[in-house]
């Protein structure tokens, strides 16, 4: 019998177990420690509490994250449903030791990834850019990004659909959703984003008093100009680079013209680097353009 079970283990045609199958035994008290670290320190500031910090690395623990991962890859809306940040759903399956995938096609189009069990193929998911048309994700709450970064957006739609479809066990028993599945608002790579505070009702005003921030209805206030502006610094971005990103991508002149709900995903594009990227590419392109007409 103990025979059998060696040559068992050593069957390399025989599919090893899944890490969260078989997770290493953490103490209770260290994760509580950790999760009150990572209160403390600040930088976390959806978990507000201990137990919140808890129940994130616990999640993580589902899919075999580790406690730093499961703090940045893993998002819990207040009614309790969980979801995973695509980098953190393409590590589980990575390293689960069972499955893999690979990308076939990935374009501005469609996006289709093999996805293999043990080695064999077994399946592919692919997502177009029609599919998020008729979802009516090309008109939803994150249609910048799929404006802006298809690629990214069909790369993870593609991925938790071939989670599910060839490796649901990886989960361990849970649906892996992205935020952005969920209805949520993400940046560029896959991160939510702060929902700006609602503005006080008017109530909150002494009667014939005017709001302190006489800015418009419709656009971001003066308040939020200036971090737009702290933040360029911050970044290298000079005014002129950030005008032109700004027409060249999203049709404004000013930043007067941003819109509340454009907000948020302008300040996540600066502080991710995304704007410097896109400045740097139009200067490699033109300096290819000027070699050209020199040749």
């Amino acid at each position: 019998m103990e025979k059998d079970l060696a040559v068992m283990r050593q069957d390399p045609s025989r599919p090893p177990a899944l890490p969260h199958l078989s997770p290493p035994m953490t103490d209770f008290g260290t994760t509580e420690k950790l999760a009150a670290y990572f209160v403390k320190s600040g930088y976390f500031t959806d978990v507000r509490d201990v137990a919140q910090g808890i129940v994130k690395i616990m999640a993580g623990r589902e899919i075999g994250l580790g406690p730093m991962a499961s703090l940045l890859g893993v998002y819990i809306s207040q009614h309790g449903k969980v979801s995973y940040g695509a980098n953190a759903i393409a590590s589980a399956i990575k390293s689960s030791g069972r499955y893999n995938y690979r990308v076939k096609t990935l374009d501005d189009k469609s996006c289709t990834l093999l996805f293999s069990e043990g080695g064999q193929e077994v399946g592919n998911s692919t997502f177009t850019v029609e599919d998020a048309r008729k979802a009516g994700l090309l008109d939803g709450p994150n249609k910048l990004n799929w404006a802006h970064y298809p690629r990214n957006m069909l790369f993870a739609r593609a991925l938790t659909n071939g989670a599910k479809w060839f490796c649901a066990d990886v989960g361990g028993g849970i649906a892996l959703y992205t935020p952005e599945e969920m209805g949520v608002r993400v940046d560029a790579e896959g991160a939510v984003l702060a929902e700006a505070p609602a503005p006080a009702p008017a109530s909150a005003h002494p009667q014939g008093a005017a709001p302190t921030d006489p800015t418009p209805a419709g656009a971001i206030t003066e308040g939020q100009r200036k971090r737009i502006f702290a933040t360029l610094r911050e970044a290298g971005v000079s005014h002129e680079e950030f005008k032109l990103y700004l027409g060249t991508l999203m049709g404004l002149e000013s930043t007067k013209q941003i819109e509340p709900d454009l907000y948020d995903h302008v300040l996540g594009a600066i502080k991710g680097g995304e704007v410097r990227r896109w400045l740097d590419e139009q200067d490699t392109l033109a300096e290819a353009a000027s070699e050209r007409e020199l040749d």
